[in-house]
């Protein structure tokens, strides 16, 4: 994760994990009980419809992300450990731009 242009989850966690590693994330939910990742960090709320990943996908890869920072209280020793050594629930997809310009999550 650590090395993704982008983080497309249903996840919570992983919410906090892209925040704390500056790693752009958009969340396939209405609602988030992390809304610090939100307002400060690296995290978008895209929803549940799936017209609206498509745009959402367009500003990041035009570099119109957010520059997100980290909340206080995201900067632990659990998540400075868990970096590299957290398991990544399969329902967390990683983004990449391939050089024909298709988009690939898997």
């Amino acid at each position: 994760m650590k090395h993704a242009r982008a983080v497309i989850t249903d996840s919570g966690g992983i919410t906090e994990e892209t925040t704390v590693m500056q790693v752009p994330c958009l969340t396939l939910r209405d609602t988030t009980e992390r809304p610090e990742t939100v307002t400060v960090g690296t995290n978008e709320l895209i929803g549940t419809d799936p017209s609206k990943l498509k745009p959402a996908l367009d500003r990041l890869f035009a570099g119109q992300w957010k520059r997100g920072s980290i909340p206080p209280l995201c900067v632990t020793s659990r998540h400075k450990s868990a970096r590299g050594n957290r398991h990544i629930p399969a329902k967390a997809a990683v983004a990449e731009k391939r050089p024909e310009g298709l988009l690939s999550v898997g």
